[in-house]
């Protein structure tokens, strides 16, 4: 069964193929405006699903594994590599309490995913 595998994006701008094989879907990231540095480590906000693997996205469970420091303890992943968690609070909730605050959601294409074939 295939997994989800379909990152939902801010603060960066990619173009993809789904034609390609996976592996060389992705043709080019930007972030500020800028070409992604391969070389560099950026931080990524996610939730704790994406964070440990979940929906095949194993580079960042991966990431988090090559903290000097990394530890599974009473179900939390903490390590140098996570700025922050809070484990107290479900995904669910924390929108939930934002719709409730903000009282809609409007969203709409900004161009941050480009499909190229």
């Amino acid at each position: 069964m295939e997994e989800g595998r379909f990152p939902q994006v801010s603060g960066l701008v990619f173009k993809y193929s789904p034609l390609e094989r996976k592996g060389l879907r992705v043709k080019e990231v930007w972030i500020a405006g800028k070409a992604i540095d391969l070389e560099q480590e950026y931080v990524v906000a996610t939730n704790d699903f994406l964070a440990a693997g979940g929906d095949g996205y194993k580079v960042f469970w991966e990431a988090l594994k090559t903290s000097r420091d990394y530890s599974i303890m009473g179900g939390s992943m903490k390590g140098e590599k996570i700025v922050y968690s809070d484990s107290g609070r479900w995904l669910r909730d924390v929108v939930a309490e934002y719709v409730r605050e903000t009282g809609r959601i409007a969203p709409k294409g900004v161009g941050r995913i480009v499909e190229v074939r």
